[in-house]
Formats: structure tokens, C-alpha cells, sequence
């Protein structure tokens, strides 16, 4: 049978000071590492050099990474962005106050678009970069066998490394999904783990659990909130107003809990309340979860499909296909998966509320899709050869 579960995980590997090293970073790096192996590997197969294999993947990373970044600033959050400058290639925030957080705002579409144009100056463009004096040259040249089009096939394959950002994504319980109104699903507990912590000094610990029983909800699920106080000298009375009033107030009115929790309003709390060996208290509040799609897996299965279908295509058709024939499929490939993945993902930034809700992300996928329909035109149109 079809069961939820409860997704929590540490999200940093280890700290140096300030510096933490998180998962999250972890996948990105293996994206890239998986990209640059893959963009080797195609090089290899045609008989390129594997030194201009490697100077492209940086490339592309770099265009891919800045693009993501630019991206995520002007599709999603533009606003914010325009009142924190700093902390647009910064990895910290300074509201409410500073915290090095790692670059966890980075848009898939934004990586795209930087990487393809990134690409076009690669194949077109030479680049000569010092710093003492700072200069910047900047000369038209094409680089011999390495043309746009042709490009475009070991960059396409490259990015369904994302499917890795995008575990990143469900490791750092980020970019949820719509509630699944069933027994599946994930219920994401960091924010509210975190909230009510964060609540009161007063409390040590907070752990979401499955609850035992058969009470059921037609679209939630039963849970327990275990909250274990810190070994303070409090009256029981005091604990359970504090529960009553202050944990039943921020289940029920705070927004980053409420997405995960459903507690009655109108109820009374349910809880018991007991004493450790440490002489410290423990309240177990009854109350209903929320399991919600995990869409970051959902669309990193579109990458994994897309990849694999793609690259044992081009092993076995490569003499034969035209330049960006793969690019322009892959495209149309993952992104019309993408857009159906975007009716099962929270909405935000939405661009049309109507007979259906369509989203920022809709509207970036289904252009993604139309340019990959474009290209295909492109490279089949007569008389035309590779850019």
C-alpha cells in the first residue's frame, strides 16, 4: 500500500566556522562533474580533443551557473532582489540578520539561457582575460569544428545532470509540491521543526512522527509533534499555557507551519504532557499532517528520461543525425514534462489565474519547448547549414 513519509534530513555535511559545507552544494558540484564526464565523453566519441572538451564544460558551467543565478533574480524575485543588491552573487543574507546561506536561489530555465548564449560565444567568439592591468579582449573567431549547432549536443546531454540539483532541492525541502489528499506523498518537516524552535528559547527539541491510529482524514494524516523543553525551572501550569496559547497560535496562524499541518482553529489543543529522568517536560500534540507531491523528484525523473533516451540515441544514430537535432528534442523532451510536473508544484509567481493556473514556470517551460521546436525547424530548413 501507498504510505507517506516524513522528510527531515541534516541538511549540512559539516561546519568550519561560518562555513558550512551542505548537500545541497554537494549536488550541484556532482552535477557539474557528471556534465563535464559527459560533455568528455562525446568529445571522445568524435575524436576531439579531450583539452577543448574541458575548456568548454567550464565555460558552459560558468554561463550555466551565472545565467542560473540571473535568472532566478529576474523570473522569481526580482523585488527582493532590488532591495538586497549584495546579496545577489553574495552567498549570505543580511535580513533579519547575516547568515552565509550558499547559493540556493538558482533558476534550471535562467541556467539554460545563460549556457546556450555562453555557448554561442564560445563558438564564435575568443576571450582574453588579465588583471594586471585589468583588460578584456574581446575577438570574433570561430573555433574550427566546434560550431554552434554541434556544441549544442554535448551541452543538452550535459544539463540533464540537473536531475542532481534537483535531489539538492529535496534534500533542502525546497520547491514543494501541491498536497497529494491521499495516504502518499512527503510531508516536509524542516519548517516546521524549525519554526517552532525557533518559537521560544524555552524549547530544546522538535520531532514530527507518524501517529498510530485509526482516525483518519480525507486529505491529511495523522502525526505527533514531540516538543522537549530545556531542563528549566517551570510550573506544569505554566508549560501548558504556553502550549495552549503560544504553539496552538503559530500551528494554526503561521504560514511556513500551516503549508505541512492542518490543526483545528476551532479545537482545543490535543496533547499530553509528562516529565524525563532530566526532570525536563515533553508535550506530544496530536495533530494532522499535510503530504504533498515531491515534485523536485518528479522533475529530476524528467532529467534521468531525457538523458537516457537522448544519449543511446545519439550512440547509436551520432554519423547520421543532424547538429542539434538532440538539443532541440531534448528540449521539447524534458520540458513538456516539466510542464505537467508544474501543476503538481506549489504555485508561485503566477502569470494567469483563469480555468487553470499557469505559473512563471509554465510560461519558462513552455517557451523552452517552442524554442526546441524552433531549432528542429531551423536545422531541417533547405539550403541551411550548421551555425
Amino acid at each position: 500500500m501507498l504510505d507517506y513519509i516524513i522528510w527531515n534530513p541534516e541538511q549540512t555535511i559539516f561546519r568550519v566556522g561560518a562555513l558550512q559545507v551542505r548537500w545541497y552544494g554537494v549536488c550541484v558540484l556532482l552535477a557539474f562533474l557528471g556534465g563535464r564526464q559527459i560533455i568528455r565523453y562525446t568529445y571522445n566519441k568524435e575524436h576531439r580533443s579531450l583539452e577543448d572538451a574541458d575548456n568548454f564544460s567550464t565555460w558552459a558551467l560558468c554561463t550555466a551557473l551565472l545565467g542560473a543565478r540571473l535568472g532566478e533574480i529576474f523570473f522569481y524575485d526580482f523585488g527582493y532582489y532590488l532591495r538586497h543588491p549584495i546579496e545577489t552573487f553574495l552567498p549570505v543574507t543580511f535580513d533579519p540578520h547575516f547568515k552565509f546561506t550558499g547559493y540556493a536561489g538558482l533558476s534550471y530555465h535562467g541556467a539554460i539561457i545563460g549556457s546556450l548564449l555562453g555557448t554561442y560565444l564560445y563558438a564564435n567568439y575568443r576571450t582574453t582575460l588579465q588583471f594586471s592591468p585589468f583588460l578584456l579582449k574581446i575577438k570574433k573567431q570561430k573555433r574550427e569544428g566546434q560550431h554552434f549547432l554541434w556544441l549544442s549536443t554535448p551541452l543538452a546531454l550535459a544539463m540533464m545532470m540537473g536531475f542532481l540539483v534537483r535531489i539538492g532541492n529535496f534534500t533542502n525541502s525546497e520547491i514543494t509540491g501541491t498536497p497529494t489528499h491521499g495516504l502518499y506523498g512527503v510531508l516536509f518537516a524542516k519548517d516546521v521543526t524549525e519554526r517552532l524552535q525557533q518559537s521560544s528559547e524555552a524549547i530544546a527539541q522538535v520531532k514530527v512522527l507518524k501517529r498510530n491510529t485509526h482516525i483518519a482524514h480525507r486529505a491529511y494524516q495523522p502525526i505527533t509533534l514531540k516538543i522537549t523543553f530545556r531542563n528549566v525551572n517551570f510550573e506544569e501550569n505554566t508549560v501548558r499555557n504556553f502550549l495552549e496559547t503560544h504553539t496552538k497560535n503559530y500551528l494554526t496562524a503561521d504560514n511556513s507551519i500551516s503549508r505541512h499541518v492542518y490543526e483545528s482553529p476551532e479545537q482545543p489543543l490535543n496533547y499530553t504532557l509528562s516529565k524525563t529522568r532530566k526532570n525536563s517536560y515533553v508535550a506530544e500534540i496530536a495533530t494532522l499532517g499535510i503530504p504533498r507531491h515531491p515534485v523536485q523528484l518528479y522533475e529530476g525523473i524528467a532529467y534521468v528520461i531525457t538523458l537516457v533516451l537522448h544519449l543511446y540515441w545519439w550512440s547509436q544514430r551520432r554519423k547520421t543525425l543532424k547538429d542539434g537535432v538532440i538539443a532541440g528534442s531534448a528540449m521539447i523532451t524534458c520540458y513538456s514534462l516539466r510542464f505537467v510536473g508544474e501543476f503538481f508544484k506549489d504555485p508561485f509567481n503566477i502569470v494567469f489565474d483563469g480555468f487553470v493556473t499557469l505559473t512563471m514556470g509554465h510560461l519558462l517551460s513552455l517557451l523552452t519547448v517552442f524554442g526546441g521546436v524552433f531549432l528542429l525547424i531551423y536545422i531541417y530548413m533547405p539550403h541551411k547549414k550548421g551555425a
